[in-house]
């Protein structure tokens, strides 16, 4: 999760509430026994240099720390207030891009779990969080995020049909406090917030403690 905010933002959405979550399963995960290494990764410079902090953290992993990375989980946007549940397109059915291997795995079990928990998701894709440091280096990565704008391009109003299924506003942004001095605690949906925090565990559990695998689809 990164750090940093805009100048003239209190940045509780973006992004102090991912990093609260990564704070919350860092605590929990440190009383338990792992079957794989979880490394917890705090990032500076996502909003300034995109996204110089985490680049500059896999640019110094020697060839064997690459090798030894199995995915990368990306953290930000937890609880933008005209949400969609988005996880990130990790085998290119829907943007076209395929994520590097494991991707996909990690796309499928983020969409299973919170449909199990009565959710439903939609795809995104872009390269504008500290993802894409991971992504372009050929490592899988992953996640959920509620909205924003992922792409740097401004492609942040929520559609009609994102809308039918998550309520809302159509035509409106997902986080129309994103970089603004609105976006403080007021600013969140904290129940969307808490769904998103509680899958991120459960994942933390399923990858990392439990050292569980997604099976490829044949």
């Amino acid at each position: 999760a990164h750090l940093d905010t805009q100048l003239e933002t209190p940045g509780i959405n973006d992004n102090a509430g991912g990093v609260a979550v990564v704070l919350e399963i860092a605590r929990l995960v440190a009383e338990c026994d792992p079957v794989r290494k979880l490394r917890f990764g705090f990032w500076t410079s996502e909003e300034w240099a995109r996204p110089w902090g985490s680049l500059q953290y896999v640019a110094g992993l020697s060839e064997t720390e690459l090798a030894s990375v199995s995915a990368y989980i990306n953290v930000d946007q937890i609880g933008s207030p005209n949400y969609a549940l988005f996880v990130f397109d990790g085998d290119g059915s829907d943007f076209w891009i395929e994520g590097p291997p494991g991707s996909a795995e990690i796309e499928r079990w983020f969409v299973a779990d919170l449909l199990v928990h009565t959710h439903p998701t939609v795809p995104t894709w872009g390269l504008v969080s500290d993802h894409a440091s991971f992504f372009m280096n050929g490592l899988a990565y992953g996640g959920i995020y509620t909205g924003g704008d992922m792409s740097g391009l401004g492609f942040d109003l929520k559609t009609e049909e994102e809308a039918a299924i998550f309520g809302g506003t159509a035509g409106e942004r997902y986080d129309p406090c994103q970089h603004e001095a609105c976006d403080t605690i007021e600013n969140m949906d904290l129940d969307i917030a808490e769904v998103v925090a509680k899958s991120y565990a459960r994942s933390a559990q399923f990858f990392g403690i439990d050292g569980h695998s997604v099976p490829p689809i044949p």
